[in-house]
């Protein structure tokens, strides 16, 4: 670098010379250079002073980001920010900051968030940054919450009808997932071919059940999260005997009340034999579990 002009001076009768070593513009090298500037006056008088130089060499510095980095989602839904980029300087210069926003260690949500990383040698310059994306995916299909076998007194053949969404519930690290019918399944195999002992009803997203004595109904629901995972729910359904003797206080009622809407539910409609009433309602009361 080249030396710069240090000193300036003054005197009651006048200045006779000055001086600077090493002089003003000469070129020196890298580090540190002791510079002294002296004076004289006419009656030989002299005083001098020195100060330090300093020439650094300002190294580049370069910078790497991953252009995407993928995690998969914890039970909350949730990964830590990893760090996405790397820093390297001339000549192997150590670094002054490295930094990048967000921190690692932050915890975001399933989806894509944008990281920016940026670094700043030592001994100044321009910093360099570069940028990439953390994606969170969800790969965690739904779960199924527990619950009991619902079961349904008395067993009078009357229908009791139930939301889908009551009959099979279930949760999603993620989301609320979306559970749609799948389908229904008697035990003992229906015996008779006009009447659906097991029907459900779109419109209302809604299960009925005939309460036939000592038959068990199987619902199957299928659930899906946002992120396409998916599931297989399940729920038991059960009519006790007639002969039962444990208590059933908490058991479902099947209605005897009917509305027009709903009578006909059960019947298999293209039948030539199926033009008969069947009495179908919705239970008052809440299955157990």
């Amino acid at each position: 670098g080249a030396v710069p002009d240090i000193g300036s001076a003054t005197d009651n009768c006048g200045i006779t010379s000055e001086s600077q070593s090493p002089q003003v513009g000469e070129i020196v090298g890298l580090g540190d250079t002791v510079i002294t500037y002296t004076v004289s006056d006419s009656s030989g008088n002299t005083a001098s002073c020195s100060t330090t130089f300093s020439v650094r060499q300002l190294l580049a510095v370069a910078v790497r980001c991953s252009p995407s980095v993928e995690a998969d989602a914890d039970e909350n839904c949730e990964a830590a920010i990893p760090m996405i980029g790397e820093a390297r300087s001339t000549c192997g210069a150590r670094l002054s900051t490295q930094d990048q926003f967000p921190p690692p260690g932050n915890l975001v949500r399933a989806g894509e968030t944008n990281l920016t990383f940026s670094a700043l040698g030592r001994n100044g310059g321009a910093p360099a940054s570069c940028s990439g994306g953390f994606v969170v995916r969800d790969v965690t299909p739904p779960e199924q919450l527990s619950q009991d076998p619902m079961c349904l007194w008395p067993p009078n053949n009357n229908f009791y009808c139930e939301s889908l969404s009551t009959l099979v519930q279930g949760t999603d690290n993620c989301d609320d997932p979306i559970i749609s019918f799948a389908g229904c399944s008697s035990s003992p195999a229906n015996e008779d071919s006009c009447l659906d002992y097991c029907v459900y009803d779109e419109d209302s997203d809604t299960v009925c059940f005939r309460a036939d004595s000592a038959r068990s109904y199987l619902v199957e629901a299928r659930a899906e999260d946002t992120s396409g995972n998916e599931n297989y729910f399940s729920r038991i359904v059960n009519v006790l005997a007639a002969s039962t003797t444990i208590d059933v206080s908490s058991c479902s009622t099947p209605s005897a009340n009917f509305t027009d809407q709903t009578r006909h539910l059960g019947y298999v409609e293209d039948h030539d034999e199926c033009n008969k009433d069947v009495n179908i309602g919705k239970g008052k009361g809440k299955g157990k579990g």
